[in-house]
């Protein structure tokens, strides 16, 4: 048996460290002595004040009567001696952690309570009140794997059987929390507590000074976590996920807030110490309960997307902040106070920064206020797009601040496989004489309230027919939450089918998606080249990046009402749409939405629509298309080999401008540009009209500008030039 100096805990011969504190046994056993108990005989380290197996006092005082006395007789000394002892040795309880303890000790050697003894020195046991903080109990040790590199102990990873406990305290052994090699295929590396969903609260000792990437990803039920000033370091995604995690006090020694730190966590309360110089990449992104935050004057950088989708209600984004990143606060609709206070920014970065995506008609910059709403170019985008929109927002499990509603706003519409006729559920929309594919043919989780349709299973894949269940409320994969970036993900499912919820359904024709369904995930339908017919309820918000592109069967599609943004390449290349009308409410059209979607001929956008990306290059039969007022930027080769367009008017709205916008549009002959702050010198630069060759009218305000002053050909132009 052997005795932690430490601690006091009791520890086997072998053992190296201490279970309870992690202090190194086989330096204490090279710095002692062992020496024997006064009254049982036990063996002792010399310095031990009390017997572990007796519990006797290893302290001798010798007490003198102020009085003189005679000198007592050794046979008297022995008697009394013997008095102090007690006679009968009691099993007594710590009144912190209900351990058992030995008679008269001062600490448990459990839980490091402080404890003292009434004064007859019998077995009654009361807990000392004093100002010293009773300290946490330490995890044991071998809860964790770990590796030792540099004489730095590396926390790698949780033990599965101790992956269900709620509470972590970590061992002040360890100088580093890191990263394990992950069992899943899909990515190589995984935080050290990953996906520890049972896990509410974590104790981090001082002597961790670094969290790697990932650490505490997904840990949904995770609600107290402290960061001791130690730290100088918290990596990508640490706090990801973390959907529980309402407060969170950063010390003075972290320098940067990493990418994806807290993205989508439920953060509500965060101090950003004066130490912090930068937040990184989707830092602070989709956290849909942060009203509030206070950038501190030592920031310099703010990266892209670092607080798109978050609940902010007002940002002052201070002078020292030299770069703002593009959509740094894009959707952040509940924004209703602006002020940047670096002069050097201009209505410009507004766009840039901000999107269109907010309640404040007026946005300060430096000393200047500027009135958003008096500018043709943004107008007040909820009175575009209009209130009622917004009025049934709890009945949706996606609402529009960016984050997933709460568990109680989910929808109540939900079907057993008998109650799924037609007459029992009205508000179900079904074709005639369809019923709903059962449930079973389909792989599916339950997270966080929702029921999440994954994949189908293998001898369903070959149906041409599928109408989903109302069972479900979402469409995705989960392999997504295992990549770092979506785009990663996205590259992919290029090679992967198993990616695609129906990605193996080759022969599938037809797919009826039920109410209760609110989101159609990335990649879900993606390949399906014999779809030809889908229904999407209105009850879907989102649709996800690549949902149906290369259907190129598709030969038309609903979109509903609600959807704020076509994603990117959603519909990039279905070949056989020929028409699209694009809902009011949306706000953005991402880059390659309709990409080569080559028989589309018209399309129908709403004035609620502020960015075009690229979405239609390659639409080779696109001949008509209506840019609307209030459009503010259309981005590079947005109508890119639009070989059939004719005729294009842009309005006055428009301030940005890309490169190369209608490149190669071949059939171009009329173009109307109704802003004159948009010069020919910018369009020549950015070659927007470079290969429209057959341009015979172009203005710009009320001015024809002479043909022979367009850049549309490299030789022609010099040629003409010269």
């Amino acid at each position: 048996m052997t005795i932690c100096k430490k601690c006091g805990s009791e520890n086997t011969d072998n053992a190296k460290f201490c279970l309870e504190c992690g202090a190194n046994l086989v330096e204490q056993k090279k710095e002692s002595e062992i020496t024997k108990c006064i009254n049982c005989g036990a063996e002792l380290p010399v310095k031990a004040k009390f017997c572990s197996e007796c519990s006797a006092s290893q302290i001798i005082e010798i007490k003198e009567n102020e009085e003189k006395k005679d000198v007592e007789s050794p046979a008297e000394e022995k008697i009394e001696s013997e008095a102090d002892v007690p006679k009968t040795i009691e099993k007594l309880i710590c009144p912190s952690c209900n351990a058992e303890l030995p008679h008269m000790v001062k600490f448990c050697p459990k839980c490091g309570s402080k404890l003292a003894f009434n004064s007859a020195g019998n077995n009654e046991n009361v807990a000392e009140q004093n100002d010293i903080p009773i300290p946490d109990v330490e995890t044991p040790l071998e809860a964790f794997e770990y590796a030792i590199e540099e004489g730095l102990y590396i926390l790698k990873n949780l033990k599965t059987e101790y992956r269900s406990v709620s509470k972590i305290v970590i061992p002040n052994v360890f100088s580093i929390i890191g990263l394990h090699e992950s069992d899943n295929s899909d990515c190589k590396y995984e935080g050290a507590f990953q996906n520890c969903d049972k896990l509410t609260e974590v104790v981090i000792p001082d002597s961790i000074f670094y969290i790697d990437d990932w650490a505490f990803k997904d840990c949904v039920s995770l609600s107290k976590i402290n960061i001791p000033s130690s730290v100088t370091f918290i990596g990508s995604g640490a706090f990801f996920g973390c959907s529980r995690l309402r407060k969170m006090n950063l010390p003075d020694s972290i320098g940067e807030i990493s990418d994806y730190a807290f993205m989508k966590s439920g953060l509500s309360d965060i101090k950003l110490p004066s130490s912090v110089k930068k937040i990184g990449f989707r830092a602070f992104a989709e956290c849909g309960w942060l009203p509030h935050i206070k950038i501190p004057d030592t920031v310099t950088d703010i990266e892209e997307e670092a607080f798109k989708g978050a609940d902010l209600r007002e940002i002052i984004i201070p002078e020292t902040v030299r770069t703002i990143g593009n959509y740094s606060f894009d959707n952040c609709f509940s924004l209703k106070k602006i002020d940047i206070l670096n002069p050097k920014y201009d209505v410009k970065d507004i766009v840039r920064v901000f999107g269109y995506g907010f309640q404040c008609n007026e946005v300060a910059i430096g000393t200047k206020k500027i009135n958003i709403s008096k500018l043709t170019a943004f107008g007040n985008l909820f009175k575009s797009v209009g209130h009622e929109m917004f009025n049934d927002i709890d009945q949706h499990p996606i609402n529009y601040y960016g984050h997933i509603s709460t568990e109680e706003k989910l929808p109540k519409i939900l079907w057993t496989k008998e109650q799924t006729s037609k007459e029992n559920a009205p508000n179900v929309n079904f074709a005639d004489g369809m019923t709903e594919t059962p449930v079973e043919a389909f792989d599916y989780i339950i997270k966080d309230g929702e029921h999440i349709l994954t994949g189908v299973k293998k001898e369903y894949q070959s149906l041409t027919e599928i109408v989903i269940p109302s069972f479900f409320t979402k469409i995705q994969n989960p392999h997504i939450q295992h990549f770092k970036d979506e785009s990663l993900y996205i590259y992919a499912c290029h090679s992967r089918k198993d990616f695609q919820v129906f990605g193996a359904c080759e022969q599938l024709q037809s797919v009826i998606i039920p109410n209760t369904v609110n989101e159609i995930g990335s990649c879900t339908f993606f390949n399906c080249k014999s779809l030809k017919h889908v229904v999407i309820p209105s009850s879907v918000k989102k649709i996800g990046s690549h949902a149906f592109d290369g259907c190129s069967n598709l030969s038309e599609i609903v979109i509903p009402v609600g959807i704020i943004r076509i994603e990117k390449y959603t519909f990039d290349d279905c070949e056989s749409l020929s028409e699209i009308i694009i809902p009011e409410g949306v706000i953005t059209i991402e880059s390659g939405a309709f990409s080569r979607c080559k028989s589309l001929r018209k399309v129908i956008i709403p004035d609620t629509v502020k960015e075009i990306g690229s979405a239609f290059d390659g639409c080779e039969s696109l001949y008509e298309i209506n840019i609307p007022e209030g459009v503010i930027k259309i981005g590079e080769y947005a109508f890119c080999e639009c070989k059939s367009l004719r005729q294009i008017v842009i309005p006055q709205s428009v301030m940005f401008l890309e490169e190369g916008i209608f490149y190669n549009c071949i059939e171009l002959t009329d173009v109307e540009i109704l802003n004159d702050s948009i010069s020919l010198k910018e369009i020549n630069k950015k070659e927007m009209f470079f290969g429209c060759l057959y341009i015979k009218r172009f203005v710009i305000g009320t001015k024809s500008m002479p043909i022979n002053k367009l850049r549309l050909d490299e030789t022609l132009f010099e040629k003409l030039k010269n």
